[in-house]
């Protein structure tokens, strides 16, 4: 018998970058999203995708990555994914 094949679409990662930027971009101390209308759970991503902190935070919250080693990560919050940049 045949089984069905699942691909992982796009749509899983879509970044929404119209909606909401995270600023300054790269950063090497503190980041904040811009577009946020009300207070939000997010959570700071590994590029490899281990959750490293989950913060709730309103678009006036500046959020310290001063911590976290150089590199790519990922902001998640409903259910999107905001990519950003660590520098030294």
């Amino acid at each position: 018998s045949c089984e069905p094949v699942h691909v992982l679409g796009t749509e899983t990662f879509e970044w929404s970058q119209s909606d909401w930027t995270i600023f300054p971009n790269p950063s090497s101390g503190f980041i904040q999203i811009d577009g946020l209308k009300e207070e939000s759970m997010i959570e700071i991503i590994s590029y490899t995708g281990e959750l490293i902190q989950q913060m709730e935070i309103t678009s006036q919250n500046p959020i310290d990555i001063s911590f976290l080693q150089n590199g790519a990560y990922f902001i998640r919050f409903n259910n999107r994914y905001l990519p950003f940049i660590k520098t030294p």
